[in-house]
């Protein structure tokens, strides 16, 4: 075995030696503008060259990851010199000007940055023994917590199955902003966006493009393919919830969040949408989860918050500098998803405000907190630093983008726009509806927007209760030394305030999303006390409070699964009435532009159909437009053009060779008679809505 590992570990220093200097002399030849290219590639050659070298003479027992994760006196700060500077190569490259034609060479070198950063204090006989350590430990509990394993694995299937359902046709109608971000995927899929370290439609980082693309890659470049990506991310927050909750509030507590967030409508909703959001609960839990279990390790480690009057503190060793304290490492890695999440969507730049605020709330409540942490903390904070990067070098050539979005959205400017009406309300009252209206979301106010538009609040009736419940007891707790209560309070609150408080239009539900796994632990606080509470006053065995709990959250499981499968989805309000209209004529395009039998939207068979594509005139302008991003993603193979109405464009003609469709919006069906008038010979068909039975459009088919 060791000499396998030996033999792997020359392999790859040689393929790197080889790959590299190939690459460097190729930027040398072929790429002459980018030659700090050139030299770091084949810097990196050369590292890998002496290393192979010195593995050859080198004792077998001893690898060079080994001798470099040493933490020797000189070697550490070297290494991280080292990686910062290979961060700002990367991040200067990726925004250099005249942009690169290929982000390959940044990408390696942001990556291998990272890595090397992490390089000193990733130390392989630890990781190792502390990898066979909790793999122990957990089959030793899964032995013992059998119920507990399989409740989970269940909850966990059921939530994936809930969330990959028939993603093609539920949410029925795909928005247009879900068809724009497809499209941008499909961009870069085809290489026509090259560049994931910039922002793109609506000032979005692109990076989340990329991810978009690998999921239409992956799962076919379909509506279901696009979707498939925010499944397996929500699924995927399920278990980091129960993970975090289970550290610090306890096993049953851990089950009851489990349970609430797999069922809760809302985030099943934004779990089904090929959209960005999605992915900000996971990375908030990620990185809480992270970083309560670094916390927890180096506080179980046995230092002493303040050492005692005349007791000598144990100094490092001079030939090793201060090491990352236990728990270090998870820290790091916390740092680094903090980091990683600007990529995603805006909501989940909340997350470094939440650790701010929660380690400022530990430092003021936990002696010594700062002292004991420090080192490992400023690490976090620099790593971070070091994945946002690129970005940061983006928005510091295009500041308006940092902001663009939220100046948009704003409370403050809605504020001034209402306080310059004539009948406007006071200020107080305005605040105190914009309070209301944000934090009553889990339990009286609904959605406005068409993101999803529930006709009921966030949380189902009797999640509802305990929520509440949960509210008061996490406030009467987090008195207490409960790390783990206070990252919920300050995530919740947080969050809430910067999401809806302080923007236009709350509770605007795809702006907050990354709230929904708080919520789920704040039921679970209800929940959980309540139980123990009653089981105080009227007695009984734990197992029948267990069960009482389970029966509650099942009953609330059917009412969120009947809500949104069954309620919800059949009126197809989701992207508003112009999304109903865009999908069900996109559909009907891309059927009609294949030669093969198959079923419309209407579900009534499509007749046999010539092989060649129609050509599109789409009477929709002013209400709707052909280039909008349902159409363009579902039916982007269709040629098509908008036609201006009449009143902006009386001259405009229409010429037919071939086939050609006519579409009228039900809007301006007037003009229907003059195309019929100008092009005999065609025939008409009527498209209603599934929802309200109203006619939507005409399609008018002139034969080739």
């Amino acid at each position: 075995m060791r000499l396998d590992r030996d033999r792997l570990k020359k392999g790859l220093l040689l393929i790197g030696t080889v790959g590299f200097a190939t690459l460097g002399q190729f930027y040398f030849f072929w790429r002459r503008d980018y030659v700090w290219d050139s030299v770091i590639f084949t810097s990196i050659a050369l590292v890998c060259f002496a290393m192979l070298n010195r593995t050859t003479r080198a004792r077998p027992s001893l690898s060079w990851l080994r001798r470099l994760t040493q933490r020797r006196l000189g070697t550490q700060p070297l290494i991280i010199g080292l990686a910062l500077l290979l961060n700002l190569i990367a991040a200067r490259s990726a925004n250099a000007s005249p942009p690169p034609h290929d982000y390959f060479a940044s990408v390696v070198l942001w990556l291998a940055s990272l890595i090397l950063f992490c390089v000193p204090f990733f130390d392989l006989d630890l990781a190792s023994r502390t990898l066979t350590n909790w793999v122990g430990h957990v089959r030793a509990r899964l032995c013992q917590s059998r119920i507990e394993l399989t409740l989970v694995v269940a909850l966990l299937i059921i939530g994936l199955v809930l969330r990959t359902w028939d993603l093609e046709h539920i949410p029925a109608n795909l928005s247009g902003d879900e068809g724009t971000q497809g499209m941008w995927a499909v961009d870069a899929l085809e290489g026509r966006l090259r560049n994931p370290f910039a922002t793109g439609w609506f000032t979005v980082p692109t990076m989340s493009f990329f991810a978009q693309a690998t999921s239409l890659r992956l799962f076919g470049n379909s509506v279901a393919g696009l979707r498939t990506l925010s499944a397996l991310v929500g699924t995927a927050t399920l278990l980091f919830t129960y993970l975090l909750a289970r550290r610090g509030l306890g096993r049953r507590t851990a089950l009851f969040a489990l349970a609430a967030l797999t069922f809760n409508h809302y985030h099943i909703h934004f779990s089904r949408l090929g959209s960005n959001q999605v992915a900000d609960p996971l990375f908030m839990t990620l990185t809480l989860w992270l970083l309560s279990e670094g916390l927890q390790r180096s506080r179980s480690a046995g230092h002493p918050s303040v050492p005692p009057t005349g007791t000598s503190v144990a100094q490092p060793s001079p030939s090793r500098p201060a090491k990352l304290e236990k728990g270090g490492g998870w820290l790091l890695a916390a740092g680094l998803t903090m980091g990683l999440s600007w990529y995603g969507y805006f909501g989940s730049r909340a997350i470094a405000l939440v650790v701010a605020a929660f380690l400022g709330w530990q430092a003021l409540t936990e002696p010594g907190f700062l002292r004991r942490h420090a080192y490992a903390l400023t690490l976090m904070a620099l790593i971070a630093l070091m994945a946002i990067s690129p970005l940061l070098l983006h928005y510091a050539d295009h500041p308006e983008n940092l902001s663009a979005r939220f100046n948009q959205v704003n409370f403050f400017r809605w504020l001034g726009n209402e306080l310059a009406r004539p009948d406007h309300d006071s200020t107080f009252s305005l605040v105190l509806r914009q309070v209301w209206r944000s934090f009553a979301a889990f339990n009286h106010t609904l959605d406005p927007t068409f993101w999803y538009r529930a006709q009921i609040p966030l949380l189902d009736l009797i999640s509802g209760i305990f929520f509440i419940l949960g509210v008061v007891v996490a406030i009467s707790q987090s008195r207490r030394s409960r790390p783990t209560i206070r990252l919920v309070l300050t995530w919740f609150a947080l969050t809430v305030t910067l999401g809806w408080v302080l923007t236009e239009n709350p509770p605007s539900s795809m702006r907050v999303v990354i709230v929904a796994p708080a919520a789920a632990l704040l039921v679970a606080l209800g929940l959980d006390r309540l139980l123990t509470l009653a089981r105080q006053v009227a007695g009984g065995h734990q197992s029948y409070w267990n069960a009482t709990g389970l029966a509650l959250l099942v009953a609330a499981a059917a009412l969120n699964v009947h809500y949104y499968f069954v309620v919800y989805t059949p009126t197809r309000v989701y992207g508003n009435p112009s999304a109903e209209t865009a999908t069900v004529l996109a559909r009907y395009l891309a059927a009609s532009s294949q030669s093969r039998q198959g079923l419309d939207p209407t579900g009534e068979e499509l007749a046999q159909v010539p092989e060649e594509q129609p050509h599109v005139y789409f009477y929709g302008p002013p209400f709707l437009y052909f280039d909008f991003g349902t159409i363009r993603f579902i039916a982007r193979d269709v040629p098509g053009v908008s036609v201006p109405p009449r009143d902006q464009d009386p001259d405009y003609q229409t010429h037919v060779s071939g086939r050609t469709l006519f579409v009228v919006l039900r809007e301006r069906l007037d003009e229907l008679e003059a195309i019929e008038a100008r092009h005999p010979y065609g025939s008409l068909r009527e498209f209603y809505s599934k929802a309200d039975a109203r006619l939507m459009f005409v399609v008018y088919e002139v034969p080739q």
